[in-house]
C-alpha cells in the first residue's frame, strides 16, 4: 500500500493527502502498519499492513 493507494481507497482528494499521510502515520505508531523499505524515500515508500507481515 502506498498513500496513493490509500487516498484512493478512501475517496480522499489529492488536495488532501496529507491527512492520508496521518492514518498511516497513526497506523505506524499503533503496530497496525510497518514500512516495507525504510532505504526509499517517503514519496516511493510502500507499507503492509498488520496482517501482511
Amino acid at each position: 500500500m502506498t498513500t496513493t493507494t490509500l487516498r484512493e481507497r478512501f475517496g480522499i482528494e489529492e488536495k488532501n493527502s496529507s491527512m492520508a499521510s496521518r492514518i498511516i502515520r497513526d497506523a505506524i505508531e499503533n503496530g497496525l502498519f510497518r514500512c516495507h523499505d525504510e532505504a526509499v524515500g517517503s514519496k516511493a515508500r510502500k507499507y503492509l499492513t498488520w496482517w501482511a507481515w
